[in-house]
């Protein structure tokens, strides 16, 4: 089986591997440790940061994805 997690925050290995410190997931990350200890299926998580591209981190068996954000996309546009 196959979950998409979405998420509002960095949790700890994307946070590690884009700002060099971990996050402040406190119950998400907590979640994420449980769920590497029995590994029921597979997992992909995706947060939102305000970036121009989009970027893919494999760690742990763990998929990551911070997808483009439309407000880094339209910065220079005025509405």
């Amino acid at each position: 089986m196959k979950v998409l997690w979405i998420v509002n925050s960095v949790l700890n290995s994307l946070s590690k591997h884009l700002y060099n410190k971990e996050s402040n997931g406190l119950w998400m990350q907590a979640l994420l440790n449980d769920y590497k200890k029995n590994r029921d299926f597979d997992l992909v998580i995706v947060t939102t940061i305000k970036t121009n591209k989009t970027i893919k981190m494999i760690d742990d068996g763990i998929t990551y994805y911070t997808p483009t954000t439309f407000s880094s996309m339209t910065q220079d546009v005025q509405f």
